[in-house]
């Protein structure tokens, strides 16, 4: 059996957390919700450690990073809650049994050691934590190169969670367009709403496998940073759609939030591949 027992998509912008978002909860109500409920699934699976894929981790030219520190800590006091943060233990060896097993793919990969906890892994931990998850984690990163190496290091995660004998839990954190709105922060631009409705459409089908048909120039003009996340936590799932489910989709402030559940071992059905 995999030793994934569970994978999902979580936005990563701080305005989720209440502290941060105050007066625009309201606008994120339903991404809240949804966020919550599946930090409760996963709170509640038999996983023995939480792996978060963070587009924001430190990124150097083809190579994946990897979090080496004893400890995964990190505040949002760059967005004005310097009370919020995280602070989980590092699966330390499940990290370098990962590490290895992507060399033997032909994946480089780098330690990240003395940069902060990034908030694209800090927001999903946080909700882990709000939700009860007191196991360890691990946290890995993107390369400088777009869509590098993805789905074999999805493969590598999942061989060393093996090898070791560990059931993983996998949250691919990344927000959709940037680009949905005139107000948006990287502007408005037409092809995000279609890049949207185009990978919020493939996860509600459960189609998969047709991810790894993307535009390339597509995703360029989205302004996006969840694809690659998606296809690495897919590629650790050899794209099975086990109990896949979109719970939200919203875009209130110009950046598009999705909320879905790729992968849980509670079911048994294939991701269809027609």
């Amino acid at each position: 059996m995999s030793p994934v027992v569970f994978a999902a998509l979580l936005p990563h912008a701080p305005v989720l957390i209440p502290s941060v978002s105050r007066g625009r909860a309201q606008r994120v109500r339903s991404t809240l919700s949804a966020v919550r409920e599946v930090a409760r699934r996963l709170a509640a699976t038999r996983a023995d450690t939480l792996i978060v894929i963070s587009p924001h981790s430190p990124r150097k030219s083809e190579m994946l990073g990897i979090w080496s520190t004893e400890r995964l800590r990190g505040t949002l006091a760059s967005f004005g809650a310097s009370e919020e943060g995280v602070d989980f233990q590092n699966d330390a060896a499940l990290a370098e049994q990962i590490a290895y097993q992507a060399d033997r793919r032909g994946v480089r990969t780098t330690a990240i050691r003395d940069s902060a906890l990034d908030h694209g892994a800090i927001v999903p931990l946080w909700f882990a934590a709000e939700a009860g998850w007191d196991r360890p984690a691990a946290v890995t990163g993107l390369s400088d190169n777009e869509h590098f190496k993805t789905v074999e290091f999805g493969a590598a995660i999942a061989e060393a969670a093996a090898k070791d004998g560990r059931h993983l839990a996998i949250i691919a954190s990344g927000d959709m367009s940037h680009r949905l709105t005139p107000e948006a922060p990287c502007g408005f631009d037409e092809r995000g709403v279609r890049f949207d409705k185009w990978l919020m459409g493939t996860l509600r089908r459960g189609r998969c496998h047709e991810l790894l048909d993307f535009d390339a120039d597509l995703t360029e003009a989205a302004a996006e940073d969840a694809l690659d996340s998606i296809l690495i936590a897919l590629g650790a799932t050899e794209f099975k759609a086990s109990g896949s489910e979109v719970l939200s989709y919203e875009g209130p402030f110009g950046v598009g939030y999705g909320v879905a559940v790729l992968y849980s071992e509670v079911f048994e059905e294939p991701c269809s591949m027609r």
